[in-house]
């Protein structure tokens, strides 16, 4: 899973919020994962990655550079949470990431879910509570 948000953009559409249930995130103008319509960005411009336990930032061949937190990077270049990727006029913010190993989007809520119930958090009587409505 990669978490992330568009805070700056041309494309106000794009402008918010992401949480994609993916290893591989394709960004561009064109028949990619994110759709960004900005003057400066090529049809596959880029794609973010996870690696096991390592994010990765991937120019396309075509791309002649890219900011990395204000300062030009050319190569694939490793993210951390906090990490702004700006391409063209639009900036991409990492929130967190997480590798999926082949799971489906169900499996990871399922995890999540159980992470949060194991925590005994006084939400989860409200849950429980829900959870029998639901039946």
């Amino acid at each position: 899973m990669i978490q992330f948000e568009i805070t700056e953009s041309p494309d106000q559409d794009v402008v918010g919020d992401y949480h994609l249930f993916k290893n591989e995130i394709y960004l561009g103008t064109l028949l990619t994962d994110i759709i960004i319509k900005d003057p400066e960005i090529r049809k596959s411009h880029a794609f973010i990655e996870v690696v096991e336990n390592v994010l990765l930032f991937h120019p396309q061949k075509d791309v002649p550079f890219y900011l990395l937190n204000g300062k030009r990077a050319l190569t694939i270049r490793k993210l951390k949470a906090g990490d702004v990727v700006q391409m063209g006029q639009t900036k991409i913010k990492i929130i967190g990431f997480s590798f999926s190993a082949n799971q489906t989007r169900k499996e990871i809520l399922d995890n999540k879910l159980q992470q949060f119930m194991n925590q005994q958090d006084a939400r989860l009587d409200v849950i429980e509570k829900l959870g029998q409505l639901m039946k």
